[in-house]
């Protein structure tokens, strides 16, 4: 007796089809997508920090430990 059939009285039958063909890539086309995806997002992260970066470049104020700051509005 399973766990399900204690609980619900009854087994269920398991009509799931074996047969028949997917649109799903094999495994080598995927891992070649996928690291494909994974250089164009690296690329564009890098991109984005350069661009943050270069807008940023002008406010950027260098403290040293123990150096007493204001706040800027």
């Amino acid at each position: 007796m399973s766990p399900f059939q204690v609980l619900m009285g009854y087994q269920p039958q398991h009509n799931i089809p074996t047969v028949g063909t997917t649109d799903a890539l094999d495994i080598a086309s995927r891992l070649i997508q996928l690291t494909h995806l994974c250089t164009e997002i690296q690329s564009s992260i890098r991109l984005a920090e350069e661009m943050v970066k270069k807008r940023n470049k002008d406010k950027f104020v260098e403290y040293t430990p123990g150096q007493k700051t204001q706040d800027q509005p």
